[in-house]
This record gives structure tokens, C-alpha cells and sequence, in this order.
């Protein structure tokens, strides 16, 4: 079987045009807003926000921070219902990343990537079906494991990205026009996939430590305000990816340059 290998030239970036890159940000936001997972890290910022904003005040003399911390676990509880809807999707691409393994066409990457991406759509997977278990019984066991699950899959998504942005980087170094503008656009996006899977890391390690001995190994303000940030970057990721003037290039197929094509 002939290998699968994508070619950035004229044609792909014909084909790639992102049709909404003139729009301002102001209506990027507005229609991110509006989609499922914009709605999802607007709740999670409002939820970690609030969150933050309780362990600040609960120090102060009176009880103003008992109706925020109310709200924050009300909003806590729309994240995790919001989550429920995911579940066939999720079984779907878990069951798509494992299929994907007997593939021999050339995928960036060979066998190694695709294991490593079956292995953070199964985590993942187990996450979802975790916290949901979690949602619906209470259970802290159920959480735990979610939680591990979850930290596994960000482990595996941390090396994906990474690998996406080396690729990235060392095609941005020889590439010219337009071609340069896709590949700068592609690893700036894989670089805030990067910093985004850290901060998921750092943060899974953390709440792992927190519901198994009950305290965590950095402070919990610190920590919150490492969770808010971890949000931030993830719009920022999900904006700049709509607002390029073509789309991010994947690695999930070998990628070569027009100029270096054989």
C-alpha cells in the first residue's frame, strides 16, 4: 500500500482556506461562545474563577464567600451533566483510535503514534465514563479513578503535542510564503497544546493527591489559579486555531513541503 503523505502547496493551501479568518475577534468569540465546547470552558472558568474567589474570601471576616462557594459546586455539577452528552463520541473515537492500530499507510509517525493516541482516546475514554460514575454516585473511588484516567490520557496528548510541534518547527524553518505563514500559524497552536496538557498534568497530579491523602503538594489558591489559567490558554488555543488564515496543519499523516517533495 502506498504511503499517505500530505503535501503543503498551492493546492492544500487552496483547500485550506479558513473562510472566517477576516472576521474580528469580537465574533470569533461570540460564535466559540456559542458552540459546545465554548460553552464548556466558559462554565469551567466561571466555575474555577468562583472558585478562587471563595478561597481568597474565606480568610475575611464574615460569610460572604458560603453563596459563592454554593455557586461554584451548582456550576460544578452543569460542567459535569454537560460532560454526559460526550459519552458516545468519545466511545466512538476510542473505538476508532484502536481500530486504527492494523493500519499500515504511512501515518506520521508509524505505530509508535498511533499506540500512543489509542492510548489517550481509551484514558480518556475511561475519564468520561469515570467522572460520569462520579456525577452519578457520588463515589470518591469513582473519582479517583477518573482522575488517574484522565492524567493518563493528558501524559499521552503532552507527548502527541509535543511531537506535533518539533514537526512544526522544523518544517517552519525551511518553508517560504505562504507555506511559512500556515506552519508559524500550525506551531503556535501545537504550542499552546503543549502548555495546555502541563497545566492538565500538573492539576490531575494534584487532585489525584488531594482525594487519596487529603492534601495536595502545592497550595489550593495556587493551585486554582494554575486551573484558571490552564482554561485561558485553552481558548486561546481553540480561538487561534479559527482565526488563521488557513487551517492548523495535523500530523496525523506524514507532512512534506512542495519544495522538498520527491
Amino acid at each position: 500500500m502506498c504511503s499517505a503523505v500530505v503535501t503543503i502547496d498551492n493546492n492544500w493551501l487552496e483547500s485550506n482556506r479558513n473562510a472566517k479568518s477576516d472576521q474580528p475577534l469580537a465574533t470569533h468569540a461570540m460564535e466559540y461562545s456559542g458552540k459546545p465546547i465554548g460553552s464548556l470552558r466558559i462554565l469551567q472558568a466561571v466555575q474555577k474563577t468562583t472558585k478562587l474567589a471563595v478561597q481568597t474570601l474565606q480568610g475575611a471576616v464574615g460569610r460572604s464567600w458560603v453563596k459563592l462557594e454554593a455557586f461554584s459546586k451548582n456550576v460544578g455539577t452543569g460542567i459535569a451533566a454537560l460532560n454526559i452528552p460526550r459519552l458516545p463520541h468519545v466511545t466512538y473515537e476510542t473505538v476508532r483510535s484502536i481500530a486504527a492500530l492494523r493500519e499500515h499507510d504511512g501515518k506520521s509517525g508509524g505505530l509508535w503514534r498511533r499506540v500512543v493516541k489509542a492510548a489517550m482516546q481509551t484514558f480518556g475514554a475511561v475519564a468520561a465514563y469515570g467522572y460520569f460514575a462520579a456525577f452519578a454516585t457520588g463515589n470518591p473511588v469513582a473519582m479517583v479513578a477518573a482522575q488517574a484516567a484522565d492524567l493518563t490520557s493528558d501524559i499521552a496528548s503532552l507527548h502527541l503535542s509535543a511531537d506535533d510541534y518539533n514537526r512544526s518547527t522544523e518544517l517552519e524553518a525551511v518553508a517560504q510564503g505562504d507555506v511559512k505563514e500556515v506552519l508559524t500559524h500550525s506551531r503556535k497552536y501545537h504550542y499552546l497544546s503543549v502548555i495546555k496538557d502541563v497545566i492538565g498534568i500538573v492539576t490531575a497530579v494534584a487532585g489525584i493527591a488531594i482525594m487519596a491523602v487529603g492534601y495536595p503538594f502545592i497550595p489550593a489558591v495556587i493551585l486554582t489559579i494554575v486551573a484558571v489559567v490552564g482554561v485561558i490558554i485553552a481558548v486561546i488555543k481553540d480561538l487561534h486555531k479559527e482565526m488563521g488564515r488557513y487551517k492548523v496543519v495535523e500530523f496525523e499523516q506524514a507532512v512534506q513541503l512542495a519544495s522538498t517533495a520527491s
